[in-house]
């Protein structure tokens, strides 16, 4: 609104009626606009809101004049001042009493006369720093202003002066704030003046603490000392408070066991001072030594405490000590016992709780917060206590020598340590902190870096159960830091990681000894040895089979003494590098490892006193020594006994020239062949030796020098290649074998990658090259072709055609060119190219015309592949795999393919010189460009490389920084359809980089952001020339003037209109085709344009670099029915110029309770709970709500909520294109406490909960992970799902107990990939409707939810990639879900059950597998004992890899059919499956790669295998381990006719009687009872053998063994109390039932069960609540009565409509704790309490509280009118009656407004109301004390007509008194009627109609009145 002048000039003027002015919300003002508009308006008594911020010449003079009832001026916001502004303003308002004016400056005689005549003034304050003026600013402005006051002037003012222009004389100035600390009795402790930036102290060093009365400490200030902005009086005053004694802190010992006691004794030592408590700390008592403590109830508590400053205990036989008889649970600190109040942290002396619970009956630690702590201070503190099951938390982070020793010794209930935080140590001190603790299962990392003597030695000894141990990272060890550490822990597997790289005395000495079960150790990274420091390190560690590394080449005496020594299935010894010995330092170091069957090479040249002594003890498979030095001859005892125990037969090898022949056991050992010269083997790859050579050292070995050795053979197929080892000078003594390595005459090509075409139009034709002519035959290419799929290849010759007579026919094309395919134009020649008659389609790779296979990725030469296809029909692209390229690779590849659609990918990321130039150049048909990741360019790397692709529409994303010269020339040249660029990041170019790029993009409406600073020679030249559609420009240069052709034409053609933006502060301004374009607008400045969703603007602003948008108009409005809540975005600064678009956010106006929505929802569980969230470049629109919807503010990111138990937060947000964005743009919420979820997750993207269509991939990733706090999903009501939508929502929140919902029918691309991974706690599964999938929908879906019970129904049929891998891996239901698909994909089963404790597999029907179908599906489901039949006959690459993989409990392999085998398709499947007895019959005829590779590798138990190939002889690793680790006899049956003999791990199991000329077969079968074989009947075990012949002719000889079991019946019989239950059903009266089970041989065994119930007798509890005047207030707990019979209260619970209000154990008998939340609204509640006793028995009773409304004291709705009234406020009429109380006891008759006490007001007052919307509810009530006044006050008459006068009389005031009196005149309803500040001794009034109560005060503050009535 604007102003005209004079336009409201005396408008109102003389309006004596005129009580309320109207509004005036014009911000722009003309002269004299308002000027005497109310003058004479002598009842206004409220004037207007004044909002202009400018003014103009007497806007608002003489605008008040004479307004006599106006008490109060408006707030003047306008900081600057013009003429005569305020001239008169409030000139003779009489009745004004203050003002505030926010001015800085002043204006010439802008406030003349302004409070002239304002008798009654008392305040006034002003934003000016000084009065002082030359411009009659304040001319006579305060004359007439006679009342005392106080004047403001801004912090730090001097000004001092009075007068009628100055400040008011009896006003006094305020320029810094006064800030007074008093008692509660107003005593004045200190006075201080202070700035207004600084916050008040009080000097409690100069003057001590407060001090108000004996038996009270000073607790605080009632209001936090903080800055005072404004200057005023301040008070602060003290809280005082009886000294508490917080028990909660105190050591606390509460019984378990009735009849109980406790006392302490002190063991040679004086003992401590310590009293105790029985009665809560009401009374105390001194506790002497041996004082029994009696406790005749479970449950009974003592605490206790002590003064005890220096400490409990002294040394470790110098101790305090407590006997319990029976079991305790401690509580509170120990500390208490040192300062009476368990505050303390600081242990002060050493050993001071050293053995104070040795052997006590201790079921719960008390707590141990020391953070400071001292030698040996908690040592033996718990050692014994074998009831204790969770040990205190120990937060200190640098312990001293011994401080835990021993600490938890013994503790054979202990199944976790605590955390032990500690980074700095002392010496000891962990010495056997848990040593015995039997059932310890859990150990925490060990932090510490640096270690100190000792710190861990014993520390877990002899904890059986530990299976995993803790961390420990430190690299810098000390003297037997690693000690016995782990000694005996018997269920050890992995021992931790160690580090170091320099080794300290004994750090490792036995510190794994007897961990029987330990398999698997780390290599030890330590290069320097100490003296014994690894001395018994793994001694009788059984189960270990390979040892760790042990690099160290610098030794030390004993170092490795006893280090493997027993290990016995060690078959892996470590290396040992060191050259130089010390004495017995390998002492016994592989004694009895009686499987080690090589011994390391020892390359010592000499030897030290007792090095090898019974170094190899007992190794009796030891069959290979080989030494360094040249005899073993010695007098040091070196090899004593070394190989005592070792037969042979072996192999000993010496050093060249080493005569040494003695055997013995200090020798060589009996039976090894000595060796000191090398031996050259040649042998097959099945060991078969071909020639062996022994050669004098320095020889070369020579496969030639045998002259009847022919070329080395291996079957037909075959030819010899090389040896697998590069013939060499042998110079040391060994035996060395060369293998030798063939090839295959001819393999069959794999298809898929090889270059092909497909016909797409009949008789379509291919030629190569289609320049023969020109080119020499020497310079072609290697080009075969095959038109049969590959069974056959021919040579292609020049010039000749392939014709595809048929749509669909196919020729293949490939060949071996490794030094490139087309050379020629490297070599200066012409191109190579291939021409297309007709219509064809590529696939395959274009790398298998260099490779021959379509495998390599590396471009061998320049201009490989360019000019290919130039001008050819092709409609789809070959595959370009190479990530190293050439200069001009892929030159012109493609130019001129007008049909071509899709481009194919180009991953490399480096890229060379001009190597994709035009390399789609008029490809007409392209629509989409590859993406283009490459981040390092080459010169024209992308030189016109799109040019004339008229049809693309999307540009890639280019994401180099750094370019090159002419990198992007020419890159999108006449791309007319193209209407968006990509973005250019690089903010430095490079020569030429961007010339022509855009050049005729005449769609093209906005150019990318070029950041760059700085111009270069010809960067931008003709960039966008006639891109006539153009209209925005945004540069980084300040100034497009150059003299190197930077910009040379590159706006030519644009005419505009548009807009160029240049960076803040450019000052450019031309205007051509290598300027700016004719017609744009210029901006150096930011434009911020606010406006509606259709685009129509509300406000325009050009603002300044640095400053942020601020939006001055009217609220927006949009249309009818919706309100403006916010901006689509926060206003922010923008630094660099441009035009901001801020889009009005509206709702619609609707009730918003959440009755009426559908909000995501959490309630708190508990106490303190928070939530927040994060973003991650991502900015949703987030709000919250805690009062149920009526009020919504922004959530912060980071910010948290804090919620108590039964407190709601209610989320929303407009985000309809999506809340998160993807895996790098998504908003995640966290949580503390514990929260459940509910209402839908939609309100986050449309507000109200209501959509079922999710909008955007990845919208809701990874939204709760983590949040471990939340029990209970949000509502998932999306119909339609995207891609990834739902991923990682709900990964790893242990605590969620039920899943949401999913309805959708149609899965996308990994959208419920990790839903709920490790979500531990999930019971039960959303059901899964879908039968339409997707690519990795359910990925990882369920993956270790350990506690889910059923898996969901899945009904798809069609399956997709990777579809249910890794569902369920880790879950523990027994009954998988039915799989009905009978087409798989691939990967669609990968790792499904992983890991499962499923007894029984599904079915599998699918006969058609796919590559990794079944991959690990089953793998290590240990309690699956029976698999799914397999009806797939033919194979697909890796279908049943490790499908059973670890399935230990597996008993029988299922049918295996296939003829045909794939690739890897059976390897590892059966790998681990211990119980596995027979193999399944393995009916193929030839052998491919891997495909039986460890597929029986460790069944032990497997006894029989039958094969259909004749040979296991493969060069290819088909069998390669496949029954390694099968140590028993069985039996191999193949083809009859087969010669093949070879045993091994990769051939036939050692053991194994190998069957293929006669069979000879055990058939062994049992039955039940009887058994019919060939029509008899056998009741009883026989033996027989039939004669049979095979269908090869082969003999079969059939044993026959019957073994007959007898079924078996029992009788149960079984007593319980109450009730039982049985298999889910629950009995409560006598049963008998009959169960069949199976015996160990599976017969039937009958148990017959006989159930008698013994009713307890049921108590009967009877419940009475006292709820007469229950009283509480929103957010608050009140204690309510109670009384119960017939038992003893144990828990309780109160429910308000079934919800749960509060909960919590019984403490007394007399009152439990009521807790109202904070969201209550006032009112009267009938409510249910439950109370249950120990034993289940439970009563119930309703009863009814109020909930008050809250009293504000700063405006309470009680006004205390006189010493015996009280008025209840009603000044808006909120309440329509009335009710009075006091001292809670209900006033007869007092139901008016106000209540009139018969007596002075004393006591508690109360009042109920019922307000207009008819709701009743009681006002907190407010105490009032009684006060007696000298004086009176009364109205003669008393009762007068409307407008008669009467006369007020005051009594007993004096003269001085009354001077400093007031009268206050109050209406009924509490409303001020009129105010005399002149007090007189009779003072005659006139009032309106109506009831008055007219109150005197003095200045001590009490209180006199009297009434009168006006008729």
């Amino acid at each position: 609104m604007t102003m005209a002048k004079y336009c409201y000039s005396g408008m109102f003027s003389g309006c004596l009626n005129l009580t309320k002015a109207p509004e005036l919300p014009s911000l722009t003002l003309a002269q004299n606009c308002y000027s005497s508009m109310f003058t004479d308006c002598k009842n206004l008594e409220v004037a207007p809101e004044l909002p202009a911020t400018k003014l103009d010449e007497y806007c608002y003079s003489t605008m008040f004049t004479a307004c006599e009832k106006l008490k109060k001026a408006p707030d003047l916001p306008a900081k600057k001042l013009v003429d005569f502004c305020y001239f008169f303003m409030f000139e003779r308002c009489s009745g004004l009493e203050s003002a505030e004016i926010s001015a800085t400056e002043l204006g010439p005689k802008s406030c003349i006369a302004m409070f002239m005549g304002c008798s009654n003034m008392n305040y006034i304050k002003i934003d000016v720093m000084t009065l002082d003026n030359d411009m009659s600013a304040t001319d006579s402005w305060v004359m007439g202003v006679t009342q005392e006051g106080i004047i403001e002037f801004p912090c730090g003012s001097k000004y001092n002066k009075y007068g009628d222009s100055d400040a008011p004389k009896n006003f006094t100035i305020k320029a810094s704030p006064i800030v007074i600390f008093q008692n509660p009795d107003k005593e004045e402790l200190w006075r201080d003046t202070i700035g207004c930036d600084v916050v008040p102290q009080y000097p409690f060093e100069e003057k001590g603490e407060p001090f108000y009365k004996d038996g009270l400490i000073f607790k605080g200030w009632d209001v936090k000392p903080h800055v005072h902005e404004t200057p005023d009086t301040y008070y602060y005053t003290a809280v005082y408070g009886e000294e508490d004694i917080d028990l909660d802190k105190i050591l606390c010992f509460t019984a378990l066991d009735a009849n109980s006691n406790i006392s302490y004794g002190c063991m040679n030592l004086n003992c401590p001072e310590i009293e105790y408590t029985l009665d809560s700390g009401k009374t105390w008592k001194i506790l002497k030594e041996f004082e029994k403590i009696e406790f005749q109830n479970e449950g009974d508590k003592v605490y206790v405490r002590g003064n005890n400053p220096n400490g409990l205990s002294k040394s470790i036989d110098e101790y305090t000590y407590f006997t319990m008889n029976y079991r305790f649970a401690a509580s509170g600190s120990v500390m208490s016992l040192l300062d009476g109040k368990g505050e303390s942290t600081v242990i002060p002396c050493d050993y001071c709780f050293t053995n104070l619970f040795n052997k006590c009956l201790l079921v719960q630690a008390p707590e141990l917060p020391a953070t400071e702590l001292t030698k040996g201070c908690y040592s033996g503190m718990f050692s014994s206590c074998a009831s204790l099951q969770k040990a205190p938390e120990l937060p200190a982070e640098t312990i001293k020598d011994e401080s835990y020793s021993a600490m938890f010794s013994g503790c054979i209930n202990l199944t976790e340590t605590p955390e032990l935080r500690a980074t700095t140590l002392g010496k000891h001190c962990y010495m056997g902190m848990f040593v015995g603790c039997g059932n310890l299962t859990k150990a925490h990392d060990l932090p510490a870096m640096k270690l100190e003597t000792g710190c861990y030695e014993y520390m877990f000894t002899s904890c059986q159960s530990l299976k995993t141990p803790p961390a420990l990272p430190a690299t810098e060890l000390a003297d037997s830091c690693y000690n016995y550490m782990f000694l005996t822990c018997t269920s050890l597997t992995k021992a931790p990681l160690l580090p170091a790289t320099t080794l300290k005395k004994s750090c490792y000495d036995h510190m794994f000894t007897a961990c029987i079960n330990l398999e698997e150790v780390p290599d030890l990274g330590a290069t320097v040895a100490a003296e014994n420091s690894c001395d018994g390190m793994f001694i009788s560690c059984n189960n270990l089979k390979k040892a760790p590394a042990l690099p160290a080449t610098t030794l030390d005496d004993n170092c490795y003494h006893l280090m493997f020594a027993g290990c016995v299935n060690l078959t892996e010894a470590p290396e040992l590098p060191a050259t130089v010995m010390k004495d017995s330092c390998y002492f016994s170091m592989f004694a009895s490892c009686i499987n080690l069957d090589k011994a390391p090479v020892l390359p010592a040249k000499e030897l030290a006193k007792g090095c090898y002594m019974e170094m190899f003890t007992e190794c009796r498979k030891l069959n290979y020594i080989k030494v360094g030095i040249t005899t073993l001859d010695n007098e040091i005892n070196a090899t004593e006994n070394w190989v005592d125990g070792i037969d042979g037969p072996g192999t000993f090898i010496f050093p060249c020239g080493s005569k040494y022949d003695k055997h013995g056991v200090s020798e060589v050992p009996d039976n090894f062949k000595i060796i000191s010269s090398p031996i050259a083997i040649f042998q097959n790859p099945d060991s078969t030796v071909l020639y062996s050579d022994t050669i004098d050292c320095g020889d070369w070995p020579s496969y030639e020098r045998c002259i009847t050795c022919k070329t080395p053979y291996y079957g037909d197929s075959l030819v010899f290649l090389k040896w697998d080892k590069e013939l060499d000078i042998l110079d040391d003594p060994d035996i060395y074998y060369y293998t030798a390595v063939y090839e295959k005459k001819e393999e069959k090509t794999n298809l898929d990658k090889i270059l092909r075409f497909i016909a797409e139009a009949a008789g379509s034709e291919i030629f190569y090259p289609t320049n023969s002519g020109i080119i020499k035959e020497e310079n072609y290419p290697d080009v075969q072709y095959s038109i049969d799929g590959g069974e056959s290849w021919h040579k292609l010759a020049p010039g000749q055609k392939i014709t595809l007579k048929n749509v669909g026919d196919i020729v293949y094309l490939k060949g071996y060119n490794p030094n490139g395919f087309d050379q020629t134009m490297s070599n200066g020649g012409p191109r190579l190219k291939f021409e297309i008659n007709g219509l064809v389609s590529a696939n395959g790779s274009v790398m298998s015309l260099i490779d021959g296979k379509g495998e390599t990725t590396v471009i061998p030469c320049n201009n490989c592949f360019s000019w290919m296809f130039v001008d050819c029909d092709l409609t789809n692209a070959p595959i370009l795999p190479a990530t190293s390229l050439t200069e001009q690779c892929y030159l012109e590849m493609f130019r001129g393919c007008q049909y071509l659609k899709e481009a194919p990918g180009l991953p490399a990321t480096t890229l060379a010189y001009n190597c994709y130039g035009q390399m789609f150049a008029d490809c007409s048909s392209l629509t989409i460009a590859p993406e283009l990741p490459a981040t390092e360019l080459k010169e024209l790397c992308y030189d016109e490389m799109f040019m004339g692709c008229e049809n693309l529409t999307q540009a890639p994303k280019l994401h180099a920084t750094e370019l090159a010269e002419s990198c992007y020339a020419g890159m999108f040249i006449r791309c007319t359809s193209l209407k968006e660029a990509p973005k250019l990041p690089a903010i430095k170019l490079a020569d030429n980089c961007y010339t022509y790029m855009f050049f005729q993009c005449e769609n093209l409406t906005k150019c990318p952001e070029l950041p760059a600073t700085q111009l270069v020679n010809g960067c931008y030249r003709n960039m966008f020339s006639e891109c006539s559609k153009l209209d925005t420009i945004k540069v980084g240069v300040m100034s497009l003037d150059n003299d190197f052709a930077a910009t040379e034409n590159w706006v030519d053609g644009i005419d505009g209109p548009g807009v160029f933006i240049f960076p803040c502060g450019s000052q450019y301004d031309k205007h051509g085709v290598s300027e700016v374009p004719d017609k744009f607008i210029i901006i150096a400045s930011p434009i911020v344009v606010f406006q509606n969703p259709d685009s129509t603007e509300l406000q325009r602003d050009t603002i300044g670099c640095d400053v942020v948008p601020e939006y001055r108009g009217e609220t927006p409005f949009y249309k009818e029915g919706y309100k403006f809540i916010g901006w689509d975005v926060e206003p922010h600064v923008h630094e660099t110029p441009g035009i901001y678009y801020y889009t009005a956010v509206y709702e619609e106006e609707t009730d918003t309770t959440s009755a009426d929505n559908n909000w995501l929802c959490f309630t708190a569980e508990k106490d303190e709970s928070k939530i927040w969230y994060n973003n991650q470049d991502n900015t949703p629109d987030v709000q919250y709500s805690i009062d149920e919807g009526k009020t919504w503010n922004i959530m912060e990111p980071v910010k948290s909520v804090v919620l108590n138990k039964g407190d709601k937060i209610y989320f929303k947000g407009n985000n309809p294109n999506g809340f998160s964005h993807g895996e790098s743009e998504y908003t995640n919420f966290y949580m503390a406490g514990k929260l459940a979820a509910s209402g839908s997750v939609m309100s986050l993207i449309d507000g109200k909960g209501t959509s079922k269509e999710i909008p955007c991939d990845n919208c809701f990733y990874s939204l709760f992970s983590g949040c471990y706090p939340l029990t209970e999903a949000p509502e998932l009501p999306a119909e339609k799902i995207t891609k990834g939508c739902y991923k990682g929502m709900f990964n790893s929140c242990i605590n969620l107990r039920k899943a949401s919902q999913l309805p959708a029918k149609v899965m996308k691309e990994s959208c419920y990939f990790c839903m709920f991974a490790g979500c531990s706690s999930l019971e039960t599964a959303p059901a899964l409707p879908s039968t339409e999938l997707a690519d990795s929908c359910y990925s990882n879906m369920f993956r270790t939810c350990t506690k889910l019970r059923e898996a969901p129904e899945l009904p798809a049929t069609k399956l997709e990639k990777y579809c249910y891998d890794y569902m369920f891996a880790g879950c523990n239901f027994a009954t998988p879900p039915a799989l009905p698909a009978k087409k798989l994909a691939e990967g669609c089963y990968i790792s499904m059950f992983t890991s499962c404790k499923i007894k029984e597999a599904p079915e599998l029907p699918a006969t058609e597998l796919e590559k990794y179908c079944y991959c690990n599906m089953f793998s290590y489901c240990t309690l699956l004992e029976t698999p799914p039949a397999l009806p797939a006959k033919k194979m697909a690459e890796n279908c049943y890899n490790s499908m059973f993989s670890g399935c230990s409990n597996l008993m029988t392999a299922p049918e295996l059919p296939a003829m045909e085998l794939a690739p890897m398709c059976y390897t590892y499947m059966f790998n681990n499956c211990s119980k596995l007895e027979k193999a399944p019959e393995l009916p193929a005829k030839e052998l491919v790669e891997y495909c039986y590779a460890d597929m029986f590798s460790r069944c032990r138990n497997l006894k029989y295998i039958k094969v259909g190939v004749m040979t296991l002889d493969n060069e290819f690793d088909a069998t390669i381990n496949w029954v390694e680790g099968i140590e028993g006899a069985g039996v191999f049956i193949f083809q009859c006719g087969s010669t093949y003999d070879k045993h091994g791990k990769s051939e036939v199991p050692t053991h194994f009687e190998i069957i293929s000329n006669k069979y000879s077969i055990g058939l062994s079968t049992s039955a039940c009872d009887s058994f019919v074989y060939n029509g008899v009947t056998y009741h009883e075990s026989k033996e027989w053998n039939d004669t049979l012949s095979t269908s090869y002719g082969c003999d079969s000889i059939v044993s026959h063994k019957i073994i007959i079991h007898n079924s078996i019946e029992t009788e149960m019989n079984i007593k319980k109390e109450d009730s039982f239950v049985w298999n889910d059903i629950t009995y409560t009266d006598d049963a008998t039932w009959v169960d069949s089970f199976q015996t160990v041989f599976g017969c039937d065994s009958v148990v017959r069960y006989n159930l008698t119930i013994i009713k307890k007798e049921k108590k009967n509890l009877n419940l009475t609540v006292d709820d007469e005047f229950v009283l509480i207030l929103p957010g608050s707990t009140e204690k309510i009565g109670y009384e119960l019979t017939g038992g003893i209260g144990y828990q309780y619970e109160v429910r308000y409509k079934g919800k749960l209000i509060c909960s919590g154990d019984v403490s007394n008998d007399s009152t439990v704790d009521l807790t109202c939340s904070k969201n209550m609204e006032p009112g009267e509640y009938v409510a249910t309490m439950e109370m249950c006793d120990d034993e289940g028995n439970c009563a119930k009773e309703d009863f009814t509280f109020n909930v008050m409304l809250p009293d504000d004291k700063e405006k309470s709705y009680y006004v205390k009118v006189w010493n015996d009234v009280v008025i209840c406020r009603n000044g808006d009429g909120q309440f329509v009656s009335y009710q009075w109380y006091k001292d809670k006891n209900k006033c007869d008759d007092a139901n008016l407004q106000y209540f009139n006490d018969k007596s002075l007001l004393g006591g508690e007052y109360m009042v109920h109301v019922t307000d207009k919307d008819g709701k009743s509810y009681f006002i907190e009530p407010i105490q009032y004390e009684e006060e007696l006044a000298r004086y009176g006050i009364s109205a003669n008459p008393n009762i007068v007509e409307k407008s008669a006068e009467f006369t007020v009389s005051v009594t007993g005031v004096s003269d001085d008194d009354l001077t400093n009196a007031r009268i206050v005149v109050y209406r009924a309803d509490g409303i001020v009627e009129k105010i005399l500040n002149n007090v007189e001794a009779n003072t005659t009034m006139r009032l309106g109609s109506g009831e008055y109560i007219i109150v005197l005060t003095v200045n001590d503050g009490k209180n006199a009145n009297c009434k009168v009535l006006v008729r």
